[in-house]
């Protein structure tokens, strides 16, 4: 099975979207069809003597609303669709920028691990002696304070997760690591 392209993914991106913005099109005209009769989604149809109301048409008001709750439920769905294209987009995007010798900027580490205790947050995250720290949380080669942001962040972050970049062995590495009190100090676990 070949990837599909970017610009494949791109296109029924774009697609999508567009079906979307029909979607939303139609939600306002049958918005407006509501607001012609000075009612919402919710407004009661019949009077306070249980009688359906003189002053509007009920059929179309109703079916207005059905349309609009398909509409909405169709243009949840949409979303979702889209979210997911992008999230694929910039995959292939991602793999073809991996494929381009030359073309972008490597990562630039700011610190290197040189040992993880057993049981610790790093050691459940996955670190690794030798790992190149490119990224933690916001935390980069171009902020990191000469390190003193790293321990800031760690201490504001107690319980909360945060994504870690390392480099491995020339690859590069996603973790989550959630800083927490254990049995030996610091709450992180690395050196």
């Amino acid at each position: 099975m070949t990837a599909e392209s970017s610009a494949s993914i791109q296109q029924r991106a774009k697609e999508l979207v567009a079906e979307r913005e029909k979607i939303e099109a139609e939600l306002k005209a049958l918005g407006s069809v509501l607001e012609g009769y000075g009612i919402g989604m919710t407004n009661s149809l019949v009077d306070l003597q249980g009688f359906p109301r003189s002053d509007i048409d009920i059929y179309a008001v109703r079916n207005a609303r059905v349309q609009i709750i398909r509409l909405r439920a169709d243009h949840n769905e949409l979303t979702t669709r889209i979210e997911k294209t992008l999230h694929e987009l910039h995959a292939a995007k991602r793999l073809e920028g991996a494929s381009d010798e030359g073309t972008r900027d490597a990562p630039k580490p700011f610190a290197k691990i040189n040992g993880v205790a057993p049981d610790s947050p790093a050691w459940d995250a996955g670190l690794q002696r030798e790992d190149l720290v490119v990224r933690i949380g916001s935390i980069n080669a171009e902020n990191h304070k000469y390190l003193a942001a790293v321990g800031e962040l760690v201490a504001a972050s107690e319980g909360t997760e945060l994504l870690v970049t390392v480099l491995r062995e020339g690859s590069t590495k996603f973790l989550k690591l959630t800083p927490r009190k254990w049995s030996g100090r610091g709450l992180l676990g690395y050196g």
